[in-house]
């Protein structure tokens, strides 16, 4: 038996316009990159927010009863250039590093076609050397920890 599904040419009942003409109009309307904040030091995703006139991207972060990160987007971000700005915080630079990875990774498989984070202090920069043997090259890990969930780009800054 044959049942109706609706084609992205189908007619829209209250503009006259199709489905498809009614997401290339939404899509038009967003802005050309959308910014996330980390749940680290959110008051410069906001400035840079309010400076850039973009509106923050909601998002739900948080954690679980054990502890693990958890985040939700609450918006499409398909076909959206997206900047994730967080800053790790002191004694929670691993938790930080993590919610990042993750948001990162559900940005992508939501397509975000171009993904961006910017990260005022870069963990673990201080490690960027082996003074001895026995010792990780941590800068180096955690830098290739940002590449694994899709980043195309990382801003960040020297330590002082």
């Amino acid at each position: 038996r044959a049942r109706y599904h609706p084609t992205p040419t189908t007619m829209s009942s209250f503009s006259g316009r199709t489905e498809l003409e009614e997401s290339r109009i939404a899509l038009a309307k967003r802005p050309p990159f959308r910014i996330i904040a980390g749940t680290g030091n959110r008051q410069i995703a906001e400035q840079i927010s309010e400076h850039l006139e973009v509106p923050l991207l909601p998002c739900d972060l948080g954690s679980f009863n054990n502890g693990e990160t958890r985040v939700k987007l609450n918006e499409s971000v398909r076909g959206s250039q997206v900047f994730i700005v967080c800053s790790p915080r002191p004694h929670h630079i691993n938790d930080d590093i993590m919610e990042i990875l993750l948001l990162a990774d559900t940005l992508r498989r939501s397509s975000a076609v171009d993904i961006t984070a910017v990260i005022p202090l870069f963990p673990y920069a201080r490690q960027d050397r082996k003074p001895e043997g026995r010792v990780p090259l941590s800068r180096a890990l955690v830098g290739g920890l940002f590449i694994a969930p899709g980043l195309n780009r990382l801003i960040t800054k020297d330590p002082p």
